[in-house]
């Protein structure tokens, strides 16, 4: 008799896979350049290639083999992803590294957190999350990357949250936060405040053209679609990112399991009785995020229903459909 437990696993496996895959997508050097491109301010200047040599500092001693024909593959072996603080307890992140920019005067190092997210509403503020990585990156610095009372020597950290799948009226969309002086009469040099960044990149049209490069890239890369063979020609031809057997491999695996997670989808909607498939079951699960996102802010902020409409950017067209459904 199957238990609770195996139908959890077997329901979850493509998506599990997806993640991992995902993951490992992203923690190509590549990959990663053109992200760092568009979201640390530090790189908008340089090259690819340029930011390829500074991540995790000398890139030799950051190579490892993945495949056995492959012995120079360029993955970052990156910071131990689980922190640790004995009154603050662990802190898993997918993705950190570092990344060293050559300078006259002094190099530059900056700890760069990338997290892999599907869901953008999991039942707290995404940016709240992000904030908390921030501040356990910069906190974990003492006794590491600087001792007593050396405080000059903190380095800025990135929290950047890349969502495969967010609500649509979010989709194809990048935002973050920095930190800004607030004081009447004069300020200090920006490196004396300038220690935390975040970003997130909402996926969604692959076929924008006014999306930042990145965005497009990793539209291409992780929700498109097409099939492998034409994700290999554009990441290839578009953003030189060399076609290498893992990458192969793994793009070839990132398709085929997007199509597991796009038909399981489409046959749980069929069993719950949405019979016109995949598009109107996201459009439903959609409308419900948008429905507990006015709810929310109604509840939390004490905004009026259309003080909640009108900060989540809700066009007027779909504002009496949501009033309806507020007041069944």
């Amino acid at each position: 008799m199957e238990t609770s437990l195996a139908r959890t696993i077997d329901n979850n496996f493509d998506h599990i896979r997806y993640d991992a895959v995902c993951k490992q997508l992203l923690s190509d050097k590549h990959i990663l350049a053109w992200i760092i491109k568009d979201h640390v301010s530090e790189c908008h200047a340089m090259t690819i290639e340029e930011i390829i040599r500074c991540i995790e500092g000398d890139p030799e001693a950051s190579k490892r083999a993945v495949f056995p024909e492959e012995s120079n593959a360029p993955m970052i072996i990156g910071r131990n992803t689980v922190g640790f603080i004995f009154f603050l307890g662990i802190v898993t992140y997918d993705l950190l590294f570092t990344v060293t920019i050559p300078s006259n005067e002094k190099p530059v190092h900056l700890i760069i957190d990338i997290e892999a997210q599907s869901e953008f509403s999991p039942g707290y503020p995404l940016t709240k999350r992000a904030a908390y990585y921030c501040a356990r990156m910069l906190s974990s610095q003492k006794g590491r990357e600087f001792t007593g009372m050396n405080y000059g020597d903190l380095k800025k950290v990135y929290s950047i949250f890349i969502c495969t799948d967010p609500p649509q009226y979010r989709m194809n969309s990048v935002y973050g936060y920095v930190t800004v002086p607030v004081i009447s009469k004069g300020h200090e040099p920006s490196e004396e405040y300038d220690t935390q960044s975040i970003s997130f990149i909402l996926l969604g049209n692959e076929e924008d053209e006014e999306a930042p490069s990145a965005l497009r890239l990793l539209n291409v890369l992780l929700t498109s679609e097409k099939d492998a063979k034409e994700r290999k020609r554009i990441l290839e031809e578009e953003f030189g990112v060399p076609m290498t057997v893992r990458m192969e491999s793994e793009v070839n695996e990132m398709s085929d399991l997007w199509r597991g997670v796009e038909n399981r989808g489409i046959r749980k909607g069929r069993a719950e009785g949405l019979a016109t498939g995949r598009a109107e079951g996201r459009a439903e699960g959609r409308a419900e995020e948008k429905l507990n996102a006015i709810k929310s802010l109604m509840k939390k902020l004490n905004f009026t229903m259309e003080q909640a409409m009108n900060a989540l950017d809700m066009p007027e067209s779909e504002q009496e459909r949501y009033a309806r459904l507020l007041n069944q």
